[in-house]
């Protein structure tokens, strides 16, 4: 599906904002780096400033993967994941970079970073369980969000069990 080739885009705005409120829509749209898209035969370049399909997408409520892959993910995410309560987040992970990064992106997207928990890593990932094990008895915890990089060469299996025990 082109958007620009819609035939009547109104419409289709009105549907999706529509959709978008039960359901999550994702889209992959092309041509965002050469603001360029197909008609047929040929390639158009568009007059539109270069954030104007992200702010009419994102008025809607759709959701913009940036390619495929992400497309997937997205689905795979959405399609096993509860729907939160509520905006209120809390971060928690072992590095204060990532934490922060999550929590920017969070804040971003319109949720509410309720608080971000920075553990010390190693040690088997024993603090970031505890740490999860703790925000998931917070009642003030609407959504919880890990983050979590292994170092190169470490087995991953035994945390992400003990995580999964958790939830």
């Amino acid at each position: 599906l082109y958007l620009e080739r819609l035939a009547d885009p109104s419409k289709f705005l009105r549907l999706v904002r529509g959709v978008a409120t039960k359901k999550p829509v994702v889209v992959v749209r092309s041509g965002r780096a050469s603001r360029a898209f197909p008609t047929g035969t040929q390639t158009v370049r568009t007059s539109l400033n270069a954030t104007a399909p992200e702010d009419l997408l994102a008025s809607t409520g759709v959701i913009e993967a940036k390619d495929l892959d992400q497309m997937v993910d997205l689905a795979g995410l959405l399609a096993c994941q509860p729907e939160p309560s509520d905006c209120r987040v809390t971060v928690v992970g072992d590095s204060w970079e990532l934490v922060n990064l999550a929590a920017d992106t969070c804040a971003t997207a319109g949720l509410q970073v309720q608080s971000q928990h920075v553990v010390k890593p190693g040690n088997g990932g024993v603090p970031l369980v505890d740490a999860v094990r703790d925000a998931l008895a917070d009642p003030q915890v609407g959504s919880l969000l890990v983050v979590h990089v292994s170092p190169v060469g470490e087995d991953r299996s035994p945390l992400g069990e003990a995580l999964l025990q958790e939830v």
